[in-house]
């Protein structure tokens, strides 16, 4: 392979795995909202947005600009504590609507990247 599609397959994988890392991310947060629209508690999606949010930035580098990795990783962070979100969001139902456009974000981010 040449340097240039050496780089360029680099660029593919890096853009494929940034995808896939994003359409998990926003799946778990259509888990969590729909888990809230019963009254559920979504016990395990707390730890895989943690780790999300602890690896965000080494999965995204280099995607994303910076200023918008910062900004999800900071509100996928905020998020992953399950059980104050829950009470957040029984004592306030727009709170419900805010993950709903998370879940949003990170779709459309994820097929941003893909294209």
């Amino acid at each position: 392979l040449t340097a240039i599609q050496s780089a360029k397959n680099l660029n593919e994988l890096k853009r494929s795995k940034a995808c896939l890392f994003l359409t998990e991310v926003a799946l778990t947060l259509d888990e969590v909202v729909i888990k809230f629209k019963n009254n559920e508690v979504p016990h395990g999606a707390c730890e895989r947005m943690k780790h999300f949010a602890i690896n965000m930035s080494r999965v995204l580098d280099g995607v994303l600009p910076q200023d918008q990795l910062v900004d999800y990783t900071n509100k996928l962070y905020y998020a992953h504590e399950i059980e104050m979100l829950y009470k957040d969001v029984m004592d306030d139902k727009s709170k419900l609507v805010e993950l709903e456009k998370a879940a949003g974000m990170f779709h459309a981010a994820a097929t941003i990247v893909k294209l």
